[in-house]
């Protein structure tokens, strides 16, 4: 598949299953994650996946965005003071 046909048929996901994913499902999402670009290839991110439900509903306080009641959310983090840095570098 190229990138327009990526673009042109991709589709928004509204209702979930209950089912929880498979460990090597979230595997493969996350590394799928981190092969993705990153400015001046720093690569500066890590993740966490959150499957415990009472840490889910938790979340829910720090991120009112989370919408149905889903059974493992990928946190993406990262150094704030390294990508400072790496925008410093190109905004010179």
């Amino acid at each position: 598949m190229n990138t327009l046909q990526a673009i042109f048929s991709r589709r928004s996901i509204r209702s979930f299953g209950t089912e929880p994913l498979p460990k090597d499902v979230l595997r493969t999402i996350v590394e799928a994650a981190a092969a993705a670009p990153s400015a001046g290839n720093n690569q500066n991110r890590f993740f966490i996946v959150i499957q415990d439900h009472n840490h889910i509903r938790s979340m829910r306080a720090l991120s009112p965005g989370i919408i149905g009641n889903p059974t493992a959310i990928i946190v993406m983090c990262t150094d704030k003071n390294r990508i400072r840095n790496i925008k410093e570098k190109y905004d010179r």
